[in-house]
């Protein structure tokens, strides 16, 4: 049982959660505190030692700013993710091809351009600053470096012609998705179902945020093998040709 405070007073008053913390804190800090139940008021009181009591509010105020910002800041992140539930980005398969060529392209050009470069100077064909004859140390470095910038045009030409392999099955597979999906269900029908499950509803935005929650909903029960930004692609498509078409 922890000792009575000998002449105690009462800072604040709140649920028994909040008092609880701050006795915790406050006697981290080295401040006698206890949590007593006021009768009166139904609540619970935080109580210290009077030769406390200025220290103790300092440090209460500044315990409970801390907490707001915390909580302010945990509430903010809620709302910002569930405004924006589909934030994940899918890139298509054509699109990662064009990339893959790109990066391909272009570090075959660099590489292929800085070992001709090398060469040549080392040949005596052009005049360069750098040639094995006269700067072996960097030769052999930049020389590193071309070889390096081949590896990766490669690399990135190979995932190239793997992805552009899969552009027509995504395309054929994308299609086949959506045109289950409208065929089968259509605006009013989603609608109903949501009205069905919610009792009201409080604006355009949340309707519009519900709409997009069925229909992810609707496509992961019948493909539950689809990855998750791609489901939220065919959402955000589908979304399109029922309520924007």
């Amino acid at each position: 049982m922890p000792e009575l405070i000998k002449n105690p007073v009462q800072m604040l008053c709140g649920d028994s959660d909040l008092i609880d913390r701050l006795v915790t804190f406050l006697t981290y800090s080295g401040i006698d505190a206890q949590k007593a139940y006021d009768d009166e008021d139904d609540s619970y009181a935080l109580l210290v030692d009077a030769d406390d009591r200025r220290r103790a509010s300092h440090l209460a105020q500044s315990y409970l700013m801390e907490e707001k910002e915390r909580q302010a800041s945990e509430e903010k992140k809620a709302a910002e993710n569930e405004s924006a539930p589909y934030s994940h980005i899918y890139e298509k398969c054509e699109d990662r091809y064009k990339n893959h060529l790109s990066t391909a392209v272009s570090f075959a050009v660099i590489g292929t351009g800085l070992l001709v470069l090398l060469l040549l100077s080392s040949l005596n064909v052009i005049r360069f600053p750098i040639s094995y004859h006269t700067n072996r140390f960097t030769f052999f470095t930049l020389t590193a470096a071309g070889i390096f910038f081949e590896v990766i045009a490669v690399v990135s030409f190979r995932r190239a012609l793997q992805l552009k392999q899969q552009i027509a099955d995504e395309e054929a597979l994308t299609s086949s998705i959506i045109n289950w999906f409208i065929t089968t269900y259509d605006k009013k029908q989603l609608d109903d179902c949501i009205m069905a499950m919610e009792d009201e509803i409080e604006s355009e935005e949340v309707l519009d945020l519900k709409r997009y929650e069925i229909i992810s909903c609707y496509l992961t029960r019948e493909n539950e093998h689809l990855d998750e930004s791609y489901v939220t692609k065919l959402t955000e498509d589908i979304y399109t040709l029922i309520y924007e078409n």
